[in-house]
């Protein structure tokens, strides 16, 4: 909950005086003062309390800490032209953080980090070596209204695939699961 601190309008935001000063994405000048984090905001300072988290993390998020953490000491491991070689190959990769204007691109750093954390997710953790990222081909899928046959429910399914240089279709029909396995 935000504190109105002044009435006053505060177009230079001078009126903390010795303060730290970040300007965020957003434009909102955010100062501090000890333990007081100050906003501004439509020319009016506020002021509240810091917030501090006393939860320590599930054994999940403490082991995934711990992915992190080996594979930034990893990253510091490879030889700079390696980790060049990465930066060139993030260039291709967009964030899955805005902006999305297919201008944007992540780090060498970011794309080895992911590729460690994909191995240790398989089961196989190791330091990822560089492999240029080859597209998935085109393709389309379209389900119908499921339905239950033989104690299995069947989702009729179509999937088309298209290799892209001979212009072949390869088509798939049909998808059943048991019900008892959904």
């Amino acid at each position: 909950m935000l504190y109105k601190m002044f009435n006053r309008k505060c177009a230079d935001y001078e009126c903390i005086g010795h303060c730290h000063r970040l300007l965020r994405d957003s434009g909102e000048l955010v100062e501090a003062v000890g333990e007081v984090p100050f906003y501004h905001r439509n020319g009016k300072c506020y002021y509240r309390k810091r917030s501090h988290s006393r939860y320590p993390g599930t054994a999940a998020q403490t082991s995934a800490l711990d992915v992190h953490r080996r594979a930034m000491a990893a990253w510091r491991e490879v030889p700079h032209q390696t980790q060049l070689v990465w930066n060139r190959l993030a260039e291709e990769v967009e964030p899955h953080r805005p902006p999305f204007d297919h201008l944007a691109h992540i780090t060498g750093q970011n794309l080895f980090v992911s590729a460690y954390h994909g191995f240790a997710t398989l089961g196989s953790e190791h330091a990822p070596v560089p492999v240029p990222f080859e597209k998935f081909p085109p393709f389309a899928v379209s389900l119908g209204d499921a339905v239950k046959m033989n104690g299995s429910l069947v989702i009729p399914a179509r999937f088309v695939l298209i290799d892209t240089e001979t212009g072949y279709r390869s088509q798939y029909q049909e998808y059943a699961a048991p019900l008892n396995a959904l």
